[in-house]
């Protein structure tokens, strides 16, 4: 699951750039599940952008994802029909200008 939490127009430079949080979150019936999405989640986001290396992120052709930086760890267990639900996962501040 992928939500914004916020950001917007940074106004930092002349052309168009912008600074987002997003929540990157799996979910599953068991907690090992649960932390193995996180593992990916983090090695796939975490340090992303064209800054952090070779291959970064692909934001389509109007925009360059510039850095990525994990933030705040998120767990989470419900209850649903008596039966737990694990939501692991982290927010990440994503940096981007426009191409």
């Amino acid at each position: 699951v992928i939500s914004l939490q916020g950001g917007g127009e940074l106004n930092a430079i002349r052309a168009r750039d912008a600074e987002f949080v997003v929540l990157i979150k799996a979910l599953d019936t068991t907690l090992s599940g649960a932390l193995a999405c996180l593992t990916v989640i983090e090695s796939r986001f975490n340090d992303a952008g064209l800054y952090d290396r070779t291959l970064p992120l692909n934001a389509g052709t109007a925009w360059t994802v510039l850095t990525t930086t994990q933030e705040r760890a998120i767990h989470l267990t419900e209850l649903v029909d008596g039966r737990p639900i694990y939501h692991e996962g982290a927010l990440f501040r994503v940096r981007m200008q426009a191409v």
